[in-house]
């Protein structure tokens, strides 16, 4: 499966309000790597005249996201965060930022249904 298609599928399932696992392992790895990302950056920037303030707003949002994919894990497919970080081991992120973002929402609505 490509980028283009895992995303199409995921917007279609988003519209019916339903998620499934693999759209959660890949907004799970998505928000992770986001996690890194701004962790280095707020590291980087921590001790310059540099404004870090963006930085560390992206890395606390992102974490709050990653948590709410997590507990939603967590609940439904019984998994350890210990598994969940394995699962996503070398895996390739197909999932867009804006479908991750929008999958949070529906998850925060509580009006979805897990497939399993």
């Amino acid at each position: 499966m490509n980028k283009k298609l895992f995303n199409e599928n995921c917007r279609v399932m988003l519209e019916a309000k339903k998620i499934d696992m693999d759209m959660l392992i890949q907004a799970y790895a998505n928000l992770n790597a986001q996690v890194g990302k701004y962790a280095y950056l707020k590291k980087k920037y921590a001790n310059t005249g540099y404004m870090n303030g963006g930085n560390i707003w992206e890395f606390e949002t992102a974490i709050k996201k990653r948590n709410v994919i997590e507990d939603l894990i967590k609940r439904q497919f019984i998994m350890e965060t210990y598994d969940i970080k394995n699962s996503i081991q070398d895996m390739e992120i197909y999932i867009t930022k804006k479908c991750c973002d929008e999958l949070v929402e529906l998850i925060k609505s509580d009006d979805f249904r897990v497939i399993v």
